[in-house]
């Protein structure tokens, strides 16, 4: 074996041993302290985690012969991003420090009582703008809400294409869209660790979409190709 892909080997299996301790390390963390994470702490983590591993991953790739296995390599990196993505996601969404209330004092099921409900467009971010006017809640709650609902499902629009190739049909992918974030807020809804508002599957898509827009640009195009993760 040439030691240049001896040594791209070597430097891959110390990433990924180092990525192994640093999540054992902020799992043994989280588990000592009790803490609950925020949505800037999750992400950051994510990233610090995702990023070495990508670039390894990567490294390894560019090391093997055969291009199917370079992509299928690379691609089940991809998936694993996936999965940690939604494990982020379901801990914001149903076990974040406001969810587990509900968990906590026994506020799980179907109550028809505790339901909060808006079906009408643009009703909530309207009242946020007026608000954010007004001056009559805090500025950053509102960015926070905003911002926060318009960018936590945007991953989606490069994580599904990548993975399916019929979701890289722009069609195809706003249904598949619709149905997931239908199917959260209607969790979030059964459970009482949320309300179901059209104006947050309104911001959740549109992020996703912005992000789809980003993942057909011909620039990443050639990116995601030349690192295996999309079929040349």
């Amino acid at each position: 074996m040439k030691k240049s892909l001896l040594l791209k080997r070597l430097i891959t299996m110390i990433v990924y041993l180092g990525e192994l301790l640093f999540v054992f390390y902020i799992g043994i963390g989280y588990f000592k302290s009790g803490a609950m994470f925020d949505v800037v702490g999750l992400f950051l983590i994510a990233s610090i985690f995702c990023i070495p591993a990508g670039v390894a991953t990567c490294l390894i790739a560019s090391t093997m012969q055969e291009y199917d296995k370079k992509v299928r390599t690379v691609r089940a990196f991809v998936f694993a991003v996936f999965l940690f993505y939604a494990l982020i996601l379901f801990y914001l969404l149903f076990m974040g420090r406001y969810r587990l209330r509900a968990w906590t004092i026994g506020n799980v099921g179907f109550n028809i009582n505790a339901f909060n409900i808006n079906l009408v467009p643009f009703r909530t971010i309207a009242t946020y703008i007026r608000q954010y006017f007004s001056g009559s809640i805090n500025k950053s709650i509102i960015i926070e809400n905003l911002m926060g609902n318009l960018f936590v499902f945007a991953p989606m629009g490069l994580l599904l294409p990548c993975l399916f190739k019929s979701l890289r049909k722009f069609n195809k992918f706003i249904i598949a869209m619709i149905i997931i974030l239908v199917a959260v807020e209607s969790a979030q809804l059964l459970t009482n660790t949320g309300s179901m508002d059209i104006d947050d599957i309104i911001l959740n898509l549109a992020g996703a979409i912005i992000f789809f827009a980003v993942w057909k640009l011909h620039v990443l195009q050639q990116l995601l190709k030349k690192f295996y993760i999309v079929e040349m």
